[in-house]
């Protein structure tokens, strides 16, 4: 019941916050293309003609769903930790998992933006557009979030091996030295190690080093979930049902088929909807021209 109704909030604010953001742009579409487009445009623009209290409604509820969305991401990753956490399975059943839930969403979310903006960049040559500037902040946050999440890593695990009962402190040696320690440093190197070479700022600004330690973010998000959920089950409180697990064919096709029904509704949107917003970069080209004058006025 707590998921439906967290996961339900944030898809609903997460798509009008969005679809607010889009309004001014579909109203400016509406009006240079043809068909399908036009009518699908005018009708999602919901009559918006660009006049001085259309906008400031608009730059006063647009701040309130951005702050709105920020404890509705903390709540619902909040409550998928929960999950858990409630449960008296060792390695499940931590106070910590709830921030680490919210870093580790926030710390998979950077590093897809990262990949996802880098083939926006190259497609649609929006080099213009798509700093190197842009990169720069994203990798520092990503930085900063690797180490967060490093934090989390050492705490969990010395929690366990310290103050853990006996099963708890099996499962986490189990997970470093067991049938899948190579998942457990794997998930080490990629979250905690990798990220590290963005301390250099030649590599944050440097689009290929950016999208390698992005997709190695991505793959150690990956198998992280899939350590923690498939160790502990594998190795909880009875010896007589541990076990190995192998993921049958349909397992596997429904990841695949969940990767690729992300990727498709993705490249839908981008070829129906802006990629970028397109009255934001014109107000930032308009705001530019007055600052060019005044250099070369002074000059």
């Amino acid at each position: 019941m707590w998921d439906i109704f967290a996961v339900c909030c944030y898809v609903t604010i997460s798509a009008l916050f969005l679809y607010m953001g889009m309004i001014p742009d579909l109203a400016l579409l509406s009006r240079k293309v043809r068909g399908w487009r036009r009518a699908l445009y005018r009708a999602l623009s919901l009559g918006f003609s660009g006049t001085d209290a259309e906008w400031n409604l608009l730059d006063r509820a647009y701040p309130i769903f951005a702050g709105v969305a920020i404890p509705l991401a903390v709540s619902v990753h909040s409550v998928v930790s929960w999950d858990f956490a409630m449960t008296m399975i060792p390695g499940w059943h931590s106070t910590i998992f709830a921030p680490y839930f919210v870093a580790g969403a926030i710390f998979s979310g950077l590093a897809m933006a990262i990949v996802l903006l880098a083939m926006l960049r190259r497609a649609y040559r929006l080099e213009r557009y798509i700093r190197a500037d842009h990169f720069d902040v994203m990798a520092k946050l990503l930085l900063a979030m690797s180490i967060v999440m490093s934090f989390v890593y050492v705490t969990e695990f010395l929690t366990a091996i310290v103050r853990g009962s006996p099963a708890e402190r099996a499962v986490f040696i189990w997970r470093a030295t067991g049938r899948y320690a190579l998942v457990y440093w794997l998930v080490i190197l990629c979250n905690c190690l990798i990220p590290l070479l963005a301390l250099s700022r030649r590599v944050r600004r440097n689009l290929r080093w950016m999208i390698v330690i992005s997709v190695a973010v991505l793959v150690g998000m990956w198998f992280e979930r899939f350590m923690f959920v498939v160790t502990s089950l594998a190795h909880h409180y009875d010896p007589f049902s541990w076990g190995a697990y192998l993921p049958t064919l349909p397992e596997v096709l429904i990841c695949l088929a969940g990767f690729g029904w992300f990727g498709a509704l993705f490249l839908v949107f981008i070829k129906v909807f802006p990629s970028l917003s397109v009255t934001e970069t014109l107000q930032g080209g308009h705001e530019d021209v007055p600052a060019t004058n005044m250099e070369a006025a002074h000059a």
